[in-house]
């Protein structure tokens, strides 16, 4: 990249609409220089604009709307105007209204993507960054991270206070190296045995998030699949989910060295069905500060026939390597609060709180010849039969 083309000052890109980049404050970007700023008046305009567009190049749409899929190069900046933003309604069934190439100050800010047949937003790798942007897709996915070249996952792709809403489902993180930030992620009501889903991470993608929201999914608020998958989870807040808050499977890190880990004083996972944090052969889950309460019941059929099930934390299928620390409580839920089944090696269950669910158990031990480290404090009940289990994988989103 050139040296007059797309700076980052203190590693940081911030965006305040006030900010002007040419044209009087036309430009929503602070602390983003330009080698050229083109607007565009109209969707052929921008057409032309995006399929001539350089790295270094901001490229800004005009208010109104644009139909059909637009490809922006790697290195382009796409920023709308905050207060007004260009809306992005997408075209055929299965297609991306926007799709960003990733490259050394690839951006895409202030949009509304409403895609009505397809998905919303594709990005290719990183480098990139998505900012301030409210994407939805009804009939797909409303933000979509892939990683199809060699090398293309070492590069950081960061989302950073976008809205992800009313879409088939939410996000898809897949082979990419992903930081996401102040996030907000609501309503995906899927229809299908791949939908419903608010954010999935799977592939090999490595994830850090901070302070993000997930909140109205139908199926599961956040899915993190697969052996070479990690995500790391700061203040996280999953409420009011119709299925399952946290759900991990086929994971293979250590206590150690996890592949899933959740902390932070703000986290919560409340209000949600069947489980609230799950796994199923997962290896290597760390919670530390987090409460777990109110899964309420669903009728399932299990291995023990029909039963309600609503659980604060269950642990399935040779699920191990897991640590539960001082800072979880769990509280409130409609059957057990831990529950183990078929437990793996190195369960380990500090001074959590663990009061007893509705149903009246609070630690129950099922099925599993390795031992479980509980705490003094903890006791374990015995219900007077096996629990019902339904622990089955979960289908990731394809795109």
């Amino acid at each position: 990249m050139s040296s007059k083309g797309m700076q980052i000052v203190a590693g940081t890109l911030l965006l305040a609409a006030a900010a002007g980049c040419g044209g009087g404050g036309a430009w929503p970007l602070d602390r983003v220089q330009c080698e050229r700023n083109l607007e565009a008046k109209g969707e052929d305009e921008l057409r032309e604009l995006l399929s001539g567009a350089v790295e270094g190049d901001c490229v800004q749409p005009a208010r109104g709307e644009y139909s059909g899929s637009f490809l922006v190069p790697a290195g382009v900046v796409l920023a709308g105007n905050e207060k007004e933003p260009p809306v992005f309604l997408g075209g055929a069934a299965g297609e991306p209204a926007l799709i960003l190439e990733g490259g050394p100050g690839s951006l895409v800010a202030h949009l509304d993507v409403a895609s009505d047949a397809g998905h919303g937003l594709l990005v290719l790798g990183g480098p990139a960054r998505v900012m301030r942007s409210r994407l939805s897709a009804p009939k797909g996915v409303g933000l979509v991270l892939r990683c199809f070249e060699s090398g293309c996952d070492t590069a950081r792709v960061e989302i950073l206070e976008n809205e992800i809403h009313d879409s088939l489902n939410g996000i898809v993180i897949e082979g990419v190296n992903a930081f996401l930030e102040d996030n907000d992620l609501h309503d995906f009501d899927g229809v299908s045995i791949e939908a419903g889903i608010g954010l999935s991470v799977t592939g090999g993608a490595t994830l850090q998030s901070d302070r993000m929201s997930v909140r109205g999914a139908g199926e599961v608020a956040v899915l993190v699949d697969g052996a070479e998958t990690k995500s790391a989870f700061t203040d996280l807040i999953v409420s009011e989910n119709r299925g399952r808050g946290v759900w991990a499977q086929f994971l293979r890190g250590t206590i150690d060295a996890p592949a899933l880990t959740i902390d932070g004083a703000t986290s919560e996972i409340t209000g949600s069905a069947i489980v609230g944090l799950g796994g199923i052969d997962a290896q290597g889950i760390v919670v530390g500060t987090c409460r777990v309460r109110d899964t309420a019941p669903i009728e399932l059929l299990t291995d023990q026939g029909y039963a309600n099930v609503g659980d604060g934390v269950g642990l399935f299928g040779g699920s191990g390597e897991v640590s539960l620390r001082d800072g979880l409580e769990v509280s409130g839920n409609a059957r057990a609060g831990l529950l183990v089944d078929e437990g793996g090696t190195s369960i380990v269950v500090g001074t959590a709180i663990v009061e007893p669910g509705t149903g009246g158990f609070g630690v129950v031990i099922q099925r599993t010849t390795n031992a479980v480290d509980l705490d003094a404090s903890l006791n374990q009940d015995d219900p007077g039969a096996i629990l019902g289990v339904a622990a089955s994988p979960l289908n990731v989103p394809g795109v």
